[in-house]
């Protein structure tokens, strides 16, 4: 069994709220995995133009699905989600309300924030046992931002050749300890390929402007680059050696303060 991280593909068009200051109260609500009990329409607006998709971008922590998202899905999840209207006859936006306990944190490694204070996971392991009956959930650790899936969803979004789901692999129960630490040693062996390959270094600055000429730039587990097209977009390295990939709202003050140097650009 495995467990899958869900996010849109960063090729696919983006919606954003028309009305950004009015609504976005309404869409905070959303991101505590509760049922909504009143609801008004959000107003809602293409902002890039991309792919055709069965999710489009939207907000992380929630979804927006298509109708054929909606019809193919809808029997396995709907007790798992809420379906809310917005003005976009062809989309619905989805609440995740399935906050599961089925972390295993015997396993799972976590880092604090500087205050002291839980910031996240390095590495997640799940009990197996409590993932048989599941299809799309959160975790309370991380229920305003990242959603899960297992592989009874994905599964059903390959086989109906839906549009647009991207799956990145977070756990699998059949790695094994010795198999986790292959793969750790190859990354980190990648991490120090990067570190020894080292030609000349630029501030962030200098750096993001050679990433507006069409270089590829980066700095440890970070790289930044254009797509193609033309926008410029933001990957942390994978365990697997890839790259995941956004087009970044904002970049994180740490990246400010990095050393870049220019790489191969990658095929985005």
């Amino acid at each position: 069994m495995k467990v899958w991280e869900l996010e849109s593909d960063h090729r696919s068009f983006s919606f954003n709220l028309t009305n950004f200051d009015e609504d976005m109260e309404q869409v905070d609500s959303l991101l505590e995995g509760v049922y909504v009990p009143e609801w008004s329409p959000l107003r809602m607006e293409v902002v890039r133009k991309g792919r055709k998709s069965d999710l489009p971008i939207f907000f992380p922590g929630l979804l927006v699905f298509s109708k054929k998202s909606v019809d193919i899905l809808d029997n396995y999840i709907n007790k798992y989600v809420q379906y809310l209207s917005i003005d976009n006859n062809d989309h619905v936006l989805v609440n995740i309300t399935n906050i599961a306990d089925c972390v295993n944190y015997d396993r799972s490694t976590s880092f604090k924030d500087r205050h002291g204070e839980f910031a996240g996971f390095d590495k997640l392991y799940f009990m197996e046992d409590k993932l048989e009956d599941q299809y799309i959930f959160k975790i309370k650790e991380h229920v305003k931002s990242n959603i899960y899936v297992t592989d009874k969803f994905r599964d059903l979004v390959l086989q109906s050749k839906l549009k647009g789901f991207c799956f990145i692999e977070i756990w699998d129960s059949e790695i094994t300890e010795e198999m986790e630490r292959a793969k750790q040693q190859k990354y980190e062996k990648r991490l120090l390929e990067i570190e020894k390959t080292k030609g000349t270094e630029y501030n962030w600055s200098d750096a993001i402007g050679k990433v507006e000429t069409g270089k590829a730039m980066i700095s440890g587990t970070w790289k930044i680059q254009q797509n193609e097209k033309g926008i410029i977009m933001l990957g942390q390295l994978l365990e697997d050696l890839s790259y995941l990939w956004i087009e970044p709202i904002y970049y994180p003050p740490i990246l400010l303060d990095l050393k870049w140097q220019e790489a191969e650009v990658s095929d985005i």
